[in-house]
Parts: C-alpha cells; sequence; structure tokens
C-alpha cells in the first residue's frame, strides 16, 4: 500500500464540499445522513440509506436491491422441501450456495400463517406449490429475469366422468340404476390447511400427510405422466384408492403418498359434495386445472403472494396500515426494473421503521409506479454477497434477531469466476468519522462476476482532503481532515477502481462511555479502591456510530476518587470517596458519577458501632456526607433541612424553583437547602410551622415523629406500600404521638423503618441523631 497525500485546487475543494454538503431529503422517510451504492453483479446493485426522522428524532435505516433483468443474473423464489418448511434468508441462501448458485442478493418473501402454511400463492420452478382461497397480490419471476405483478384470482377446478349409482325406492323395495355424468367442481384451495365445506387438493410438497384432524372422504390421486401444477395447464390424475372415514370401522388416514395427490373434503360438507367425491372408483380418471390469471404466467418460472398492494399507477394505495415497523416491498419501475426494498425498524437508535404509506411514498420516490408489501416485522431481512466475497451476509438488523420465514426471494447468478479483474471494494467499519481522526479501510478486488480477485498490484488511496497511510503492513488508514463534510475515498491499481463516501464531522450528536473489557455502557461506576478501568468513549452523529481514537477523547477526573489518564485508564484511589468522570470529544461531554467503596473515611466511627453499616450506606450512596472529611459525628442532632436534602439528593437533586425561595419565611434563597426545602414542600413532603404555617425552621433538630411524617410521605409520593400498620398503644409513650403523625409512625414501625429507643418506648418528641437518621434511610431504602 502507498501512502498518498492529495492536493487539489482550493475551488475544486471549496465546490466539492459545497456539493456534498448539501442536504437531501426524502418527503417519505426524513433528511439524508448517509447513502452508498455498490454493484454487485451484472444489472444489480445494493444501496443502504441512513435517514434522520424529526418525527421520532431517531433513525430509518433502509436497504435496497435494484435489479434490471437480464440473463446473467436472475430471481427464485425458495421453499423448503415441504411447503410447511420455514428458514432465515441467510438458510435460504446457504441451501442455493451449495447447489452452485452465486446468491447475489435476496429478501424474505411473503407472509404465512402460524401454521407455516403459504398465505397466498407460491410457485418454484414453474410449479405451483400452493394455492390459497384468496390469493391477493401474485408477483411473478420469468425465465428472462422479468417481474410482474398480477391481482386475477385463480380459478381451481377438478373434473371427472363415470357412471354414478342412483338407488330408488319402487313397489318391490329399492331398485338400482347407473347414470353416466360429468362433474366438474371448484377447488377452494391447494397445499393448505382443509376448512369445512371445501374441497381441497394436496400434494407430497405439503409434507408426508394432509394434517386432517375431522373425518371425511379423501381420494388418492396419482398423475397419469408425473406432471405436476401449472397456470394455464390441466394435469390427468388416476384414482388410486378412496376412503371415507365416515364409515364405521374405516379410520382417517392422512397419509400422502409419495409421488401422489389427495383430493378431500370433510364430513361436515354438503351431502351432494360428499356424495360425489365419494362415489369416485379406483381407475377413475380425473383433471385438475388452474387458470383465470395472466397469460404471462405461461412463461413464469418463479411466483409468491404479496397481501397489499402500495403503490398503484404511480400513485400511494389508500387506506393502508399505519404505524412505523420494519417493512419489506417489491417495487416496479415502467422500464422493467425492480427495487427490493427493506427498512429495518423497532430499534431505536438505529431504526424506527415506517408506515406503509411511507414505504409506497419512498418507492414512488425511487421511480416505482406499482409496488406490493412482502412480510414485515421480525420477518424483514435482506442479505448479500459483496463484491470480493465468496459468500452471503445478512446486511440488515432484523428486529427481534429475526425469524425463520416460509419463502425468500433470491436473485442468482450462475456464473464462475472469471478471472478477470473487474473492480475494487473499499470498505471500513464506520460510515462517519471524527474529523482529524483516523479510519481503518480496506480495498478489496472483485473480478468481473463478483468473485475475489487477489492479483491486485500496489493500491494507491485518494480523497479530496486528509490522508492516507500504513499502520503496518497491509493496514491502510485514512486521516479525515479538519473541515467536515462527505468525502469519497477511492482506491485504484491502476487499472481498477473503488470508492466509498465517508462523513467527515466536527460535532457529535451524543457521547456515550463505555467499559473496554465487556463493551457495556457505563452510566455509573461503584468500584473497589486501587480498582483498575480501562473506559472508551464512543461517538454518536444523528445515532450513526463515529469512528475516533483514544486521544480524540479528553478524560478528567474530580473528587478525589482515582485519576484517569489521557487513553481512559482509571485507577481508583485507596480511600472511600465520590466524585465523577469526564470525557470529552466532538464538542459532547459525559460525566460518570463514580463511587470508590470500602473504607468509610470518618474517624469517630468504626465496624464495632451498631449503626456502622447504616453510615456506609448513606456515605457511599451520596445521601450524608461528614460533618468535616474526617468526622460523621453520629451523636450529633439531624435538622429538618438537613433530613429534606437527604431525600432530595435520593431525589438525584432536581432542579426547583432555580434557587428561589417563596414557600417559607425562614428559607432564604440561594442558601444549601433552599432547592430542597421547596422541592419537597411542592410534592407535599413537608410543611410548616406556627399559626400562618409560613415557616419550616430549616436549622430546627428534627424529632423522631417530625422525620417519620416526612418519610411517610415521601413514601406516598413515591408510591411506595404504605400500608404496613403498627398499634402505637404497645408503647408506654404510645399515647403522646401528635395527631398529625400517628398515621406515619404506626406505618414506620409497622414497615420497620422506626424501632423504639427501648423496648417499651418510642420517645416521638426525641430529637434524631444522625447515626438513628442514617439506619432509618437505610432500612426504607433497602
Amino acid at each position: 500500500m502507498k501512502k498518498i497525500r492529495t492536493s487539489i485546487p482550493a475551488l475544486c475543494l471549496a465546490l466539492a464540499l459545497l456539493l456534498t454538503q448539501t442536504a437531501f431529503a426524502s418527503d417519505a422517510l426524513g433528511s439524508f445522513r448517509y447513502q452508498r451504492t455498490v454493484e454487485l453483479a451484472a444489472g444489480t446493485s445494493l444501496s443502504r440509506s441512513s435517514l434522520w426522522s424529526a418525527t421520532y428524532s431517531d433513525l430509518r435505516t433502509e436497504r435496497y436491491l435494484t435489479y434490471t433483468p437480464n440473463h446473467q443474473v436472475t430471481p427464485m423464489v425458495y421453499a423448503g422441501t415441504y411447503i410447511t418448511d420455514t428458514a432465515t434468508v441467510a438458510e435460504a441462501a446457504a441451501v442455493l450456495e451449495g447447489q452452485g448458485y452465486r446468491v447475489v442478493g435476496a429478501v424474505n418473501g411473503g407472509f404465512f400463517n402460524t401454521n407455516n402454511t403459504a398465505v397466498g400463492m407460491l410457485m418454484s420452478d414453474g410449479v405451483i406449490r400452493a394455492l390459497d382461497r384468496k390469493n391477493h397480490y401474485m408477483v411473478g419471476f420469468g425465465q428472462d429475469g422479468s417481474v410482474f405483478v398480477d391481482d386475477s384470482e385463480p380459478v381451481k377446478t377438478v373434473s371427472w366422468s363415470g357412471m354414478r349409482e342412483i338407488r330408488t325406492e319402487g313397489p318391490y323395495g329399492y331398485q338400482t340404476s347407473w347414470q353416466y355424468e360429468n362433474v366438474s367442481l371448484e377447488l377452494a384451495a391447494f397445499n393448505t390447511t382443509r376448512k369445512d365445506g371445501e374441497l381441497c387438493l394436496f400434494s407430497d410438497d405439503f409434507g408426508p400427510t394432509t394434517r386432517n384432524t375431522v373425518e371425511g372422504v379423501d381420494v388418492v390421486l396419482r398423475p397419469l405422466y408425473g406432471d405436476s401444477l401449472r397456470f394455464h395447464q390441466s394435469v390427468g390424475f388416476t384414482v388410486v384408492s378412496v376412503t371415507d372415514s365416515r364409515q364405521e370401522g374405516v379410520a382417517l388416514d392422512n397419509t400422502i403418498p409419495a409421488g401422489c395427490y389427495v383430493l378431500s373434503v370433510n364430513k361436515n360438507s354438503p351431502e351432494q359434495l360428499l356424495a360425489q367425491v365419494a362415489a369416485l372408483t379406483p381407475g377413475t380418471q380425473v383433471t385438475v386445472s388452474v387458470t383465470g390469471v395472466d397469460a404471462r404466467w405461461s412463461g413464469a418460472r418463479h411466483g409468491l403472494s404479496a397481501l397489499y398492494a402500495l403503490v398503484d399507477k404511480g400513485a400511494v394505495v389508500s387506506g393502508l396500515e399505519t404505524g412505523a415497523a420494519p417493512r419489506t416491498a417489491i417495487g416496479l419501475k415502467a422500464d422493467g426494473s425492480v427495487i427490493f426494498y427493506t427498512i429495518d425498524g423497532r430499534q431505536s437508535g438505529y431504526s424506527v421503521g415506517a408506515s406503509y404509506t411511507q414505504v409506497a411514498q419512498r418507492l414512488i420516490e425511487l421511480g416505482c409506479v406499482t409496488a406490493v408489501a412482502l412480510d414485515g416485522g421480525g420477518s424483514t431481512a435482506l442479505g448479500a454477497t459483496l463484491p470480493g466475497s465468496s459468500g452471503f451476509t445478512l446486511q440488515s438488523r432484523p428486529s427481534g434477531g429475526g425469524r425463520k420465514v416460509h419463502n425468500c426471494v433470491l436473485l442468482v447468478s450462475r456464473a464462475y469466476p472469471s478471472g478477470v479483474g473487474g473492480s475494487i471494494y473499499v470498505d471500513s467499519e464506520h460510515d462517519v468519522v471524527l474529523a482529524g481522526a483516523d479510519l481503518s479501510v480496506e480495498a478489496r478486488g472483485a473480478d468481473t462476476n463478483g468473485y475475489p480477485y487477489s492479483w491486485l498490484r500496489t493500491v494507491e488511496w485518494s480523497a479530496a482532503d486528509g490522508f492516507f497511510w500504513e499502520r503496518m503492513p497491509g493496514q491502510t488508514v485514512y486521516t479525515a481532515p479538519l473541515t467536515p463534510g462527505s468525502y469519497t475515498l477511492t482506491a485504484t491499481d491502476g487499472s481498477l477502481w473503488g470508492r466509498k463516501p465517508v462523513q467527515v464531522v466536527d460535532t457529535l450528536s451524543a457521547l456515550t462511555v463505555e467499559r473496554g473489557d465487556t463493551g457495556e455502557g457505563v452510566s455509573a461506576l461503584a468500584v473497589e479502591p486501587g480498582a483498575v478501568i480501562d473506559l472508551n468513549a464512543a461517538g454518536r452523529w444523528y445515532n450513526l456510530p463515529v469512528a475516533m481514537g483514544a486521544l480524540d477523547v479528553s478524560w478528567a477526573v474530580e473528587g478525589g476518587v482515582g485519576t484517569v489518564d489521557a487513553y481512559g485508564l482509571f485507577w481508583a484511589g485507596e480511600l472511600a470517596a465520590r466524585g465523577a468522570i469526564t470525557a470529552t470529544a466532538g464538542g459532547k461531554s459525559v460525566t460518570i458519577p463514580v463511587t470508590v467503596n470500602g473504607a468509610i473515611p470518618f474517624t469517630d466511627v468504626s465496624a464495632a458501632d451498631w449503626y456502622y453499616d447504616a453510615v456506609v450506606y448513606a456515605y457511599q450512596n451520596a445521601l450524608m456526607t461528614g460533618v468535616t472529611d474526617t468526622l460523621f459525628s453520629p451523636s450529633s442532632q439531624l435538622t429538618r433541612g438537613q433530613t429534606v436534602t437527604i431525600l432530595w439528593r435520593m431525589e438525584g437533586e432536581p432542579m426547583w424553583g432555580q434557587g428561589k425561595s417563596g414557600t417559607f419565611s425562614d428559607v432564604p434563597e440561594s442558601v444549601w437547602y433552599t432547592q430542597a426545602v421547596e422541592w419537597a414542600a411542592a410534592n407535599g413532603i413537608v410543611t410548616g410551622y406556627g399559626d400562618a404555617q409560613n415557616r419550616f425552621g430549616p436549622q430546627d433538630p428534627v424529632t423522631r415523629q417530625q422525620l417519620a411524617a416526612i418519610l411517610y410521605r415521601y413514601a406516598a409520593h413515591k408510591g411506595m406500600d404504605t400500608s404496613p400498620r403498627a398499634e402505637l398503644d404497645a408503647y408506654e409513650d404510645g399515647g403522646a404521638v401528635a395527631d398529625y403523625a400517628r398515621p406515619a409512625l404506626e406505618w414506620a414501625v409497622g414497615s420497620g423503618v422506626v424501632t423504639g429507643t427501648s423496648p417499651t418506648t418510642l420517645s416521638p418528641e426525641g430529637t434524631a441523631n444522625r447515626a438513628q437518621a442514617a439506619t432509618m434511610f437505610r432500612r426504607m431504602f433497602q
């Protein structure tokens, strides 16, 4: 690889930046943040776009295959050995790769029922594999690669001729006669679950059995010439056997013999229908025809059904399903080219999906005049074999991890490796890079049929700005310029070329911190003294991940919790402490609260004290601090102002009143407890003193019953369980509890938050010291 510094005239650079920074938008989905199209094979390309939705303040990510019919790449419909089999798109591609195809691209197919039968029609290799009661919008794929949509409804008939026995009652008993008749009946469905009143046909494509659960008449048919059902054709059969499980002693037999069909009707059907089917005898010839569809089906090789029409004659179809979700669709352009479209969804931060109307609008933007919807939701998936790759990979991110689907549409090529250089595929881990940061890039050779091509000469790189260098042999790095914009990275070996767009940004939309050992996001840290933790900062631009290095982030630490170096490596201090780590990059900062556990710094609290664990809890959870850096003063009285400040800290120190006071006459503005008191008063957690109830007494010691009342109101404010109750009369001074505090103390004692000062006394009017308060808070919050 060769290091290249690119220099172009200033006018050209300015013009390039002007063009690349122009804002483009889709009226359907939002404004574009990133776009790329890659040629995969003859007449076939893969496009990906990331669009910002102002409505959701989130991304939409679409991928679609654009296909122009040709004889090298053709569409196929894949379903399993049995039509009730399911597979992921990747599994389907692997099967076809095993048959010698190169799967250029693929999407999931049509809707299917919970019993894995197809919704609508399914055809492969020219053979009809399923025809539902209603076949919606049938999509056909011709042998020449052409694609069409047909909304006609197939006519399915079964007919035969023969003698029918007629029994009449006369003066001398029943008399039997025979009458020749032609029978023609409509088939309700082919290879789908049988219902009451329906005449259905099954083949061994359906599976080894018909899955019938109700008795009826089943007729086994064998094709006369081994043929299969096709559109606009009739298939002749001979009756092998007739089983009437309505009769006593005749068991229901669901078996579909190999190579045979079963004509089936259940006992809950009209008597005439049952009689006509039951009258069939072995050896009778039966004909099945499928007609009434577009003439193009005669030349079609594959097909499936779409459930909804999205675009008709270039206009959005009305009454479409609303709500953002993953979607899959097929759109046809006036020139015969096709869009196989997917948009991922239900994944905030990556793609929220779209409504059917929005997908229809988007397909019209892409030039489609007709479009129909395939299965969506967790079924939506798109994959491709990228240039220079030997195998198919999933490109989309199916919601919920994806699911196995009934069928898939695949664009396949039988072309073999040509050995002739065709192009260079340029790739990088990220599509967005922070200004001045490094981005690893890769150049991969592809032959004229897309297969790996390893005879590249020395690759030279260029871009309108920034420069390339080798980290080590075979590892090329692009150092982005300081000027933001869209840049095209170009790789060439002198005869072959490849390009990829990247977005250079100088301002991030979001910055998060992750642990280097697990990759998990960090919102707060609680560590042991002396712990060493590797931290990484991850940036996003409109939710797209941004490439940036460790030295593109500045780190700072405060509060005596330890030190952090320029690479984000944090060493915790040896003493218990609380503080924070702040990471800054791309104009964004994120602060992570840090608590160093372990020995508390108070010399007047020892592990032997009954309140030791409570003080540790209150200190490590930032509820209470010491009166000095080394003294907790457990016997000191707790004030009313300190009490509400502790609860305010537990609440996350919400901003309240901008430091203003006004509720109480003795609470001044902008002192350490002002916001806590105003917050507590506004939420009904505290009330005032005096005749006018306009004093709070922030410096007054809080009594035990006042503390219980405040905790009780806070519990109610948080929706905690306040139902436990205890009898206060069991205590000698239970009668001394003030009326306002009685329900609160009954709850506090009943829930174990407050205990007596002795087994027989509550001391409701006694003051609460700091050790007692720490203990009550620990009991309540733990």
